[in-house]
């Protein structure tokens, strides 16, 4: 399949000279089938097998969810406040949100809900960024995000958990919502390329 990204109010200007993009992604062609995992560690809490499913399409249309739109271009500010953090929840033997889209500056939070121990391994390609064993409502363990790029989230206990953290070096991306639709806001003049990311 190939992903279709629609535009809808692609100009929507503010008296302070700022944008509003807003549009939907879809996916056309065959859906691909969940992978299905044998759980060899903690089958009691995670279950004997589990189904892992990355292409979330919904509808008639096939719209997409969770997939990461953001800008790239040159901006006319260079610096962006960065006030929030963003949790990487350990939960039901998988990782909640899979997809987490961040901002350089902001924080990772990564918290432990399951009764059973989760070793969470955050890697920036081959660099590890976090790698860190928490038991049971344990202790949440943050960590600022200085740097862009696609991080992998593992679990090293179980090798079937996988999740995505996507950061950018500015605030103007969006995550595809259950109807595949994206809300870039507060965008300064300028011409700019819209990408579409998504974990397949």
């Amino acid at each position: 399949g190939f992903l279709l990204v629609l535009l809808s109010g692609i100009c929507g200007w503010a008296e302070d000279g700022l944008s509003t993009i807003s549009g939907t992604v879809r996916f056309s062609g065959a859906v691909p089938p969940p992978t299905i995992v044998n759980v060899l560690k903690d089958p009691e809490h995670c279950g004997v097998q589990v189904a892992i499913q990355p292409v979330k399409v919904h509808g008639p249309a096939g719209a997409l969810e969770s997939a990461i739109v953001s800008l790239e271009g040159t901006f006319p500010m260079k610096n962006f406040p960065a006030n929030s953090d963003h949790p990487v929840v350990n939960a039901q033997c998988a990782f909640t949100p899979r997809v987490i889209g961040a901002q350089t500056g902001q924080d990772v939070e990564v918290r432990n809900q399951d009764p059973i121990l989760h070793n969470t391994h955050i890697k920036l390609g081959k660099r590890t960024f976090l790698n860190v064993a928490q038991v049971p409502n344990g202790r949440p363990i943050i960590k600022m995000l200085k740097q862009p790029g696609h991080y992998s989230i593992k679990c090293d206990k179980h090798t079937f958990m996988e999740g995505h953290l996507v950061v950018l070096s500015h605030p103007f991306f969006s995550i595809t919502d259950s109807s595949g639709n994206f809300h870039l806001a507060q965008v300064p003049p300028g011409t700019y390329q819209l990408q579409v990311w998504h974990e397949t």
